[in-house]
């Protein structure tokens, strides 16, 4: 019987208030792909660190081709050939990519000093493999999210590991750069590497996974081949409970005849042009478009986070000048960013600061917290957004990334918005902890709060919204109705292709 590659035995790793593993097993053959799956909190990044050589278990074991191993720090790690990409990223922007894929390992000439020659044609070798067409002299500040997303592989590639660990690794990328991953990760396991692959898109797991392993509230569930499941099961094992993909509707007749939002003529130079739209009051507006469509620009522009050269906003019918999201929040909008962990959150404060930080002038009185107020007011919003933490004084670095949203979310309705455009509002978060933000934002429409969403995953955006905008390089390129919408057609206005009849049946 084949040996396996790696494995781990019986591994327990405590957080304070919290088991994050519990006697957890895994294992992983040479050319093999093999998934780890689980809703948010149940232990699939714990266990990648230790893994990685992040964290100690405090009871366990790790074996490498048999061997038993111990793993004090990451170098260890690396040292065994593993090779980890992780979700958060962890690549340095004021760097080249070049000097990004050989960090500290750059080839130096007897002086000491980097040979920058050789360094740009190793990166680009390696960057060659991945198809990815960029400048290895590229500052990395400069690329896209998508393209900083590969080069993170693209280091992972160039330590020849025997243990490649994917954390994630198509959340900020379109779907034509998946299959190129995904082509890459085949042609690895043809190599007799061994991949481990975290994604809460379980699609994916179905496309290029041998095996799947799924975590539960830390503990180890099953093991299974691929062949020998389906999603539905997938599911069932990871939340306990069968679950449909389809999203709850909101009320019907809740959209009024009036504009809550409407933007005209907005420009930005080399990124979005004369871009005009408008969301009615309880509508939930999409706005789609692949990377590069300036749809995150757009919005950012909107809150004054990135300045624009021209256009105009009208809330409920007023012209209004909005130089900042402070500005923004005197007229009752609030916006989630798309990267919640850098500026949407304050990870090393707890649940409680994260809350109230979005309206302390509510939650003040006289110059003072008002300490009975903000216990009452994050009590209740702990359990109308069934958000599981262990007190309200946990740390948020300390939370699945599920409840890190709720986190954000509860702090845009202390702000009591008439108006939230909310940026990727599930990255990254399973499927139980999609539903239940679902839920929440559909009973804020239901209450009247007009919505818009951004997001790259199409079929959220269909099942979700009242009404599409597609934007194809810096252009709107069409709009679709919530009855004619597909994943077709959104691609192709998403793409510069136009048809006259898109939106007709």
């Amino acid at each position: 019987m084949q040996k396996p590659l790696f494995e781990t035995v019986g591994i327990t790793k405590a957080f304070p208030g919290v088991i994050a593993l519990n006697n957890v097993n895994f294992n992983l053959f040479s050319g093999e792909i093999h998934a780890l799956v689980g809703e948010n909190g149940a232990g699939k990044s714990t266990l990648v660190n230790i893994m990685a050589g992040v964290f100690m278990p405090e009871s366990g074991s790790i074996f490498i081709n048999g061997e038993k191993v111990l793993f004090k720090n990451e170098k260890d790690s690396l040292d065994y050939g593993i090779a980890t990409v992780y979700q958060e990223g962890s690549l340095s922007h004021n760097l080249t990519v070049a000097d990004n894929i050989f960090p500290n390992r750059q080839p130096v000439n007897k002086l000491g000093f980097i040979k920058d020659n050789e360094l740009t044609k190793k990166a680009g070798e390696v960057l060659n493999l991945i198809k990815l067409n960029i400048n290895p002299k590229t500052l990395v500040k400069n690329l896209s999210a998508a393209q900083q997303q590969l080069v993170e592989i693209a280091k992972a590639i160039s330590l020849n590991a025997k243990i490649l660990i994917l954390d994630e690794p198509t959340v900020t990328i379109t779907e034509n750069e998946s299959e190129i991953l995904f082509n890459l990760l085949r042609e690895m396991r043809a190599k007799n590497i061994g991949i481990i692959y975290i994604s809460h898109r379980l699609e994916e797991i179905f496309e290029i996974a041998d095996r799947v392993t799924v975590l539960k509230d830390g503990k180890y569930i099953d093991t299974i081949s691929i062949t020998k499941t389906n999603i539905h099961q997938l599911i069932k094992m990871m939340t306990g409970r069968e679950m449909g993909f389809e999203i709850a509707q909101a009320k019907d007749k809740r959209i009024g005849k009036s504009a809550a939002l409407r933007i005209v003529n907005f420009s930005k130079e080399g990124v979005f042009r004369n871009v005009s739209l408008e969301a009615k009051e309880g509508e939930i507006l999409g706005i789609a478009g692949l990377t590069g469509s300036g749809k995150n620009e757009l919005v950012r522009a909107l809150f004054g986070i990135e300045k624009k050269n021209s256009g105009e906003v009208y809330i409920f019918g007023e012209k209004v000048r909005i130089n900042s999201p402070f500005d923004a929040l005197k007229f009752r909008m609030g916006y989630l960013p798309a990267e919640r962990k850098e500026e949407g959150l304050f990870m090393n404060m707890d649940v409680e600061q994260n809350i109230i930080s979005g309206n302390l002038k509510f939650f003040s009185k006289f110059g003072f917290l008002n300490e009975r107020k903000v216990t009452e007011e994050v009590k209740k919003a702990i359990k109308s957004l069934n958000i599981i933490t262990t007190s309200q004084t946990q740390k948020l670095i300390n939370l699945s990334g599920g409840n890190q949203q709720k986190i954000v979310i509860a702090r845009l309705l202390s702000q009591y918005l008439k108006i939230m455009v909310i940026n990727e509002p599930t990255k990254g978060i399973d499927v139980g902890a999609k539903e239940e933000i679902y839920s929440i934002l559909k009973d804020l429409v239901n209450s009247g709060t007009t919505i818009i969403v951004i997001s790259s995953e199409f079929k959220e955006l269909i099942s979700f919204c009242d009404r599409l905008i597609v934007l194809w390089e810096g252009n709107v390129s069409g709009e679709l109705s919530k009855t004619t919408a597909n994943e077709e057609k959104i691609l192709h206005l998403a793409s510069g292709i136009y048809e006259k009849d898109l939106d007709k049946e």
